[in-house]
C-alpha cells in the first residue's frame, strides 16, 4: 500500500491524493525507468532529446545551431548549451564555425552520436510502450489533457 502524500491545503483533490502530486509522481517513476535505460549509454532523457532534435533538424537544414535545437526540442537555450558542450566532450556531436555567419557555431552529430540514437531510442520505445500500457482510448484522452495543460500554460 502507498503512502500518502502530506496535504497541500490549495491543491486539487482527485479522490484521495492531490493532483500535483499524482502528476509529479508519475513523471518521477517515468524519469527513473528512463534513466535506466539509457545508463549504458551515459545519456539523459533529454540529451537524447537533444541529438535527435539534431538529427530531424538535420533533414532539413544544412546549419543547425543551439538556438534552433533549444526553439525546437522545447527547451531552454542556456541548458541546451550546457548540454551540448556535455555531448562534444562524449564525442556524440561536434561544434564548428558556421561558413555563413562568423558569429555562429553550427553543431553536427558524429558517427557515434547517429549509431547511439537508434539504439537508445529503441529502448526508449519500449520502455514508453510498456509504461503507457493502458487503453488506446485512455492514452489518446491522457494526450488530450496534457496537450490542453501545455497549451493553457505556456
Amino acid at each position: 500500500m502507498r503512502k500518502k502524500c502530506p496535504v497541500i491545503e490549495n491543491e486539487l483533490n482527485i479522490g484521495n491524493e492531490k493532483l500535483g502530486y499524482l502528476l509529479w509522481h508519475v513523471r518521477n517513476i517515468w524519469k527513473q525507468k528512463m534513466l535506466s535505460e539509457l545508463k549504458e549509454y551515459n545519456l539523459t532523457h533529454i540529451q537524447l532529446r537533444i541529438l535527435y532534435t539534431l538529427q530531424e533538424l538535420a533533414k532539413e537544414k544544412e546549419e543547425i545551431n543551439q538556438k534552433q535545437i533549444a526553439a525546437s526540442a522545447g527547451l531552454n537555450i542556456m541548458m541546451t548549451s550546457q548540454l551540448v558542450r556535455k555531448l562534444q566532450v562524449q564525442k556524440l556531436l561536434e561544434i564548428k564555425p558556421s561558413g555563413s555567419d562568423s558569429r555562429a557555431n553550427v553543431i553536427n552529430l558524429t558517427q557515434s552520436g547517429e549509431k547511439i540514437i537508434s539504439q537508445a531510442l529503441e529502448k526508449v520505445n519500449k520502455v514508453t510502450l510498456k509504461f503507457f500500457a493502458v487503453s488506446e482510448a485512455d492514452r489518446k484522452n491522457l494526450d488530450r489533457i496534457l496537450n490542453k495543460l501545455i497549451r493553457i500554460n505556456s
